[in-house]
């Protein structure tokens, strides 16, 4: 769940590490937990995370959205086949559509005469 590979390719499980730390207040004045508890005085656990996150969901009900692929349309999406084809008519039409750089401007050469 939470292992990460290191620089050096060792696989670090942080999954203990969080279980034990869960509890320690956080540094700083959010008066939270590692955990995200939002602390009293003391260190007493006056509202859980899941009462935080529900209280801002309900507050701010379009910050989450939930959507239903169902009505999602088959030819909404093209094949990966359809959209190489889509790419391949695109970058053939681009180069055929191409006008012809134009031929760059001769300069004047700037000569030194020593009077």
């Amino acid at each position: 769940m939470n292992r990460i590979k290191t620089m050096k390719g060792k696989t670090l499980d942080l999954t203990p590490i969080l279980a034990k730390n869960q509890n320690t207040v956080a540094i700083g004045n959010a008066n939270m937990n590692a955990r995200g508890d939002i602390l009293g005085t003391g260190g007493v656990i006056v509202k859980r995370r899941e009462e935080v996150a529900q209280g801002y969901h309900n507050a701010n009900p379009k910050a989450v959205r939930r959507v239903s692929l169902k009505d999602v349309q088959p030819d909404t999406f093209p094949s990966p086949a359809e959209a190489l084809a889509q790419l391949k008519q695109n970058a053939q039409q681009s180069t055929v559509s191409t006008p012809a750089r134009p031929t760059p401007k001769s300069g004047k050469k700037i000569i030194d005469q020593d009077d």
